[in-house]
C-alpha cells in the first residue's frame, strides 16, 4: 500500500507529463518548474484529495498565460 504522500507525487508527476504534452513548445523543466510552483502553494493544507487537479488547472493557466514559456522558477509561487 502506498503512503498518501507518493500518490499525490506520482500524481503530480503525471500532470507534469500531461502538461509537457498538452504544451510542447514550452520546454518541459518549465513546466516542471511551473506545477513545482503550483503544487508548493498547497503545502500545509490538510486535505489533499484534490491537490492534483488544482494544480494542473493551475499550472496550465499559467502554461496557456501571454508570457508561456518564459516563467522563471522565482516567478511560478504566484501561479493562479
Amino acid at each position: 500500500m502506498t503512503h498518501p504522500r507518493e500518490h499525490e507525487q506520482s500524481a503530480i508527476a503525471q500532470v507534469i507529463d500531461r502538461l509537457s504534452a498538452q504544451f510542447p513548445q514550452i520546454p518541459g523543466a518549465t513546466v516542471a518548474s511551473v506545477v513545482h510552483g503550483a503544487h508548493s502553494r498547497f503545502e500545509g493544507r490538510p486535505v489533499r484529495d484534490y491537490v492534483p487537479l488544482f494544480v494542473e488547472r493551475a499550472a496550465a493557466r499559467e502554461l496557456s498565460g501571454p508570457d508561456a514559456g518564459t516563467a522563471h522558477p522565482e516567478s511560478v509561487a504566484s501561479v493562479g
